[in-house]
């Protein structure tokens, strides 16, 4: 492993840490464990935060984080708590990576985190996991000598600027670019990898972040840094680190004081001082031999300490910090499965590649069962329209029909006699009776013929005898023996027939309505009118006009 892959582990270091203030203790589950079930969604995860950055309690953070874990797998959680969940699974893998170095664990919530993130289109919490699981691959990558480990890193992160800067979360534009910067100080040729993150730097101070957002300050001070440094005063790069160099009392800044010593060092050794630079070196020692330094920081450190060492010629001290890179090495991929993640990974994705093809078998059954029914449906409604098509066909080829026939009754000296009526049921030749005065049907169809006469709404059977002269009886057994129905029926019967006489007289009668029609029949009501009409022609007046006007248009 060369000194550049080396030294850019130190720089997961920092993302790791700066989410965190001290080392928490591992103690036992909490006795009020139970209890916290009864809290919220809501009041769980804000619980968590506060003992995770607020109270430096991070066992007790990681019980409200795993109850809120818990419920997304006993039950459904509503959209706002699909969210919390989102972030307790996040804060689950950073609490997991940096306070127990459990990587495995920490790459399985950072999964879980973001599959459902995914899922829900959760864009803004994105670059936070996507960044986390960044590290945990940067670690694994690097402790395991990937040739790749470092350009993915900064590719990683670089994307995560700006697809944090797009959402507006600019805790995760500073933390990146706070990342970023010291990543170029790291490696054995900063100047390189400054020209990478140019772009960031011009950036960092035109986005407009809020002033209160967490790692603003440290962000800008290396942007100031960068700018001195690509300028080469590197005095004034010196002066600014070290002016700004954090207390033990700042928790979450002096867990990354090493990696601020080993951009000291870069530094020194750009400005020829040597002496300087052993001095942030023995402070680098210090810290890889204090019993708080976890792992993965001892390992950081011992690896650019044997880097230093073995490049310039002191091979004792070279093979010493060696020893304790390949004993701290050891203890990750043992005792803390670090080894473990890449076979967690693949097996997670071949979980998630099973059950994407399972999704996508129910979704094809899916879809074919929707393609039947929907083409049952069609072939329905095909067979519908056939049928409702053929039933318009019949029904105009009817009404044809009984046009034909009621226009050549209208033009013939006959009556429209309804359509369903057989006149009395019997031969009317069989009820003649002889003994009928006379010229009375004569006298009949003369008065009858006469539309002023009839279409009065007053005329009735007593008006027809007097003009007649003839009484009830005689004018009665007339009806029915020429006419075979009753005056009533007579009356109708003249009164359509004068009736379709109107209708196809569309020059005289083309502005009157149905109503007008029927009003100057003699009939009281459109309905009433309608009724009749219908009855005995066996079509209603609007087809009985439709057809005529089509008859017209030919």
């Amino acid at each position: 492993m060369n000194f550049k892959i080396r030294t850019y582990l130190t720089v997961t270091i920092l993302l790791l840490l700066l989410p965190t203030t001290v080392q928490a203790a591992r103690q036992p589950r909490p006795s009020f464990y139970a209890r916290y079930e009864n809290f919220s969604t809501r009041a769980l995860f804000n619980m968590g935060y506060t003992y995770l950055y607020k109270r430096q309690m991070a066992d007790s953070a990681l019980v409200c984080f795993s109850i809120i874990a818990n419920r997304k797998d006993s039950r459904q959680l509503a959209d706002d708590e699909l969210r919390l969940y989102v972030n307790a699974m996040n804060y689950m893998g950073n609490i997991y990576c940096t306070y127990y170095n459990r990587y495995d664990l920490a790459d399985e919530y950072l999964d879980r985190a973001l599959q459902t993130a995914q899922e829900n289109h959760f864009i803004d919490r994105l670059p936070y996991i996507i960044g986390n699981k960044a590290n945990v691959t940067f670690i694994y990558e690097s402790i395991n000598g990937s040739k790749n480990a470092v350009s993915q890193f900064i590719a990683d992160n670089k994307k995560i600027f700006w697809e944090a800067a797009k959402v507006k979360e600019w805790r995760c534009v500073t933390t990146t670019y706070y990342n970023l910067s010291l990543s170029a100080f790291a490696s054995p040729h900063p100047d390189k990898i400054l020209k990478l993150i140019s772009k960031e730097t011009a950036s960092i101070s035109r986005l407009k972040i809020p002033k209160n957002t967490m790692m603003l300050d440290e962000a800008m001070l290396y942007s100031k840094i960068n700018i001195a440094y690509s300028k080469k005063n590197y005095a004034e790069c010196a002066r600014l680190l070290t002016s700004n160099m954090p207390s033990k009392a700042d928790y979450a800044k002096y867990n990354v004081m090493p990696m601020m010593h080993v951009v000291l060092v870069q530094i020194y050794r750009k400005m020829n001082r040597d002496d300087l630079a052993k001095e942030e070196l023995t402070k680098l020692d210090k810290m890889s031999r204090a019993p708080s330094t976890q792992p993965i920081l001892k390992y950081s450190i011992n690896d650019i300490l044997y880097e230093y060492y073995q490049q310039n010629g002191d091979s004792a001290l070279a093979a010493h910090y060696d020893y304790q890179r390949l004993k701290t090495k050891d203890e990750l991929n043992n005792g803390n499965n670090l080894s473990t993640v890449k076979q967690g990974r693949f097996l997670r994705q071949l979980e998630q590649i099973s059950l994407n093809y399972q999704h996508e078998q129910q979704k094809q059954r899916t879809t074919t069962i929707v393609l039947i029914i929907v083409s049952l449906a069609l072939i329905i409604l095909i067979l519908l329209v056939i049928i409702i098509y053929r039933s318009y066909q019949h029904q105009k080829h009817l009404i044809d029909v009984l046009y034909s026939r009621n226009r050549q009754l209208v033009n013939s000296n006959q009556l429209l006699l309804p359509v369903d009526e057989d006149s009395t049921g019997e031969d009317s030749s069989k009820q003649k009776n002889t003994d009928l005065p006379e010229g009375i049907v004569e006298s009949i169809i003369k008065i009858m013929e006469n539309t002023e006469v009839i279409c009065n709404k007053g005329f009735s059977m007593t008006q027809l005898c007097y003009l007649s002269g003839y009484n009830r009886t005689y004018v009665s057994r007339a009806i029915r023996e020429k006419w075979g129905t009753n005056f009533n029926g007579l009356l109708n019967s003249y009164r359509i027939k004068e009736a379709c006489k109107r209708m196809s007289d569309t020059k005289a009668y083309s502005n009157l309505t149905i109503e007008a029609i029927a009003d100057s029949l003699g009939y009281a009501s459109r309905s009433n009118f309608s009724t009749v009409f219908k009855r005995t022609t066996g079509m209603s007046a609007a087809e009985y006009i439709k057809r005529n006007k089509e008859e017209t248009e030919k």
